[in-house]
């Protein structure tokens, strides 16, 4: 009695046929992760774009767009230490505690956005 001989499948076959056994359908958790993430944006985003000037720039921003400012107007940037590379002083502390990463971030916008002020009256 002669046994029947599968022929053996080629690396690609049995691959593929290890990916469709590991693709699911979606869970009902992961469903309702995904409901849980939507309401919750919903409901931030509805309640953040209802007073868009709220809360408006703390002193923290502004002290990082002085510096910033100075920096793209081509002065020696007012921070507490400063580095010189290549000729151009760059700020290396804002305060002793403060490093100048928020100056660098604030260049980005300032030269993409320019700069405005708008003082509002209270109501």
């Amino acid at each position: 009695m002669a046994s029947a001989r599968t022929s053996p499948q080629s690396p690609a076959e049995s691959a593929w046929q290890w990916s469709a056994s590991c693709v699911q359908p979606l869970s009902f958790s992961f469903s309702l992760s995904l409901i849980s993430l939507l309401l919750a944006l919903a409901v931030y985003f509805g309640v953040a774009l209802a007073q868009p000037a709220l809360p408006g720039m703390q002193y923290d921003e502004a002290a990082d767009a002085v510096i910033a400012l100075e920096m793209l107007q081509g002065q020696r940037p007012s921070a507490l230490k400063n580095i010189t590379l290549f000729g151009r002083e760059l700020p290396l502390m804002k305060q002793q505690h403060i490093g100048p990463t928020t100056i660098y971030i604030s260049i980005v916008g300032l030269a993409l956005f320019g700069a405005s002020s708008r003082l509002r009256s209270a109501e």
